[in-house]
């Protein structure tokens, strides 16, 4: 089990910025993943992903391989309770300022709950 999963906790690809307020917008991800170890017969073989996939948990020289997914129930929805996530504000000077809206809601926009 990882958390928080390897989307890490700030997506730093996902900003969003307002330089005439001194505002910027960035959104956290709290979601488990399960982690499988595989032992490797050789240290280049591929034994976790397909020729034509990234090699990212392949872990080529290390004695094991890994695969990473998110830690979903049979419905493919995260077990965990939510909030997975949320968008928050940061001033310039580095400063959380306490806005903060919470992920993990469905379309209705009820807040779910974990099974």
């Amino acid at each position: 089990m990882v958390y928080p999963g390897n989307f890490g906790t700030f997506n730093r690809g996902a900003v969003a910025v307002d330089p005439d307020r001194d505002m910027m917008f960035a959104m956290s991800v709290h979601l488990a993943f399960t982690v499988k170890m595989i032992p490797r017969a050789d240290a280049t073989t591929r034994i976790a992903t397909l020729e034509s996939e990234p090699v990212f948990t392949e872990n080529p020289g290390a004695p094991y391989a890994g695969t990473r997914v998110p830690f979903y129930s049979p419905l493919t929805l995260p077990c965990q309770q939510p909030p997975w996530g949320s968008t928050r504000r940061r001033r310039s000077d580095h400063r959380l300022d306490g806005y903060q809206h919470v992920n993990g809601r469905d379309l209705s926009g009820a807040a779910l709950s974990a099974f």
